[in-house]
């Protein structure tokens, strides 16, 4: 690709088969000089951050991965963070993998008691990848969330057996 096309990258986006547009986009960026794939991938982040359709998010966040594009960490970080993305960001979880972000893994980490399926597993993943990059600090912080997180639990499970108990008794003594 010779100069820059923001409408090129946007019709590769639109592509029907998305995994071929990833892989399309990847592909001129690795080709590319330094001065447009500086171009690209700014235009990439702009784009993943004013985007309302989770398809294309998720397909630039897919190209971050491929190109192990760190400087898009706390962007994507941002993102998972939003409450508007809160039902589709399992791909931007997933995307940190192949990212230099075991620093930011801390500002995630919530996500294990609140996320989705696909969330909670993506980030499961994700720290199993990058424990051994996190500073002692961040691995103790992030444990200390999880063990405060489950002394929790185990009280509103205590709270809910004891109920479950009356509801129990009382239910058996009517019959």
């Amino acid at each position: 690709m010779v100069g820059f096309n923001s409408d090129y990258i946007d019709e590769i986006l639109c592509d029907d088969n998305s995994e071929r547009a990833i892989d399309k986009i990847v592909e001129i960026c690795r080709t590319s000089n330094e001065k447009d794939f500086g171009y690209i991938t700014n235009y990439l982040l702009k784009l993943i951050n004013e985007t309302n359709d989770p398809g294309i998010r998720n397909m630039v966040a897919l190209i971050f991965m491929d190109l192990r594009f760190d400087d898009a960490v706390p962007t994507l970080i941002t993102l998972i963070n939003n409450p508007k993305n809160k039902n589709c960001r399992g791909t931007l979880i997933y995307a940190l993998e192949s990212l230099n972000c075991a620093d930011q893994i801390k500002h995630i980490i919530y996500i294990l008691f609140e996320g989705n399926y696909e969330c909670k597993w993506n980030l499961y993943s994700l720290i199993q990848e990058k424990i051994g990059e996190m500073s002692t600090e961040d691995r103790q912080l992030c444990f200390d969330l999880i063990h405060n997180k489950k002394e929790e639990l185990y009280e509103n499970l205590n709270l809910l057996n004891d109920t479950e108990e009356i509801f129990s008794n009382f239910c058996n003594n009517v019959l």
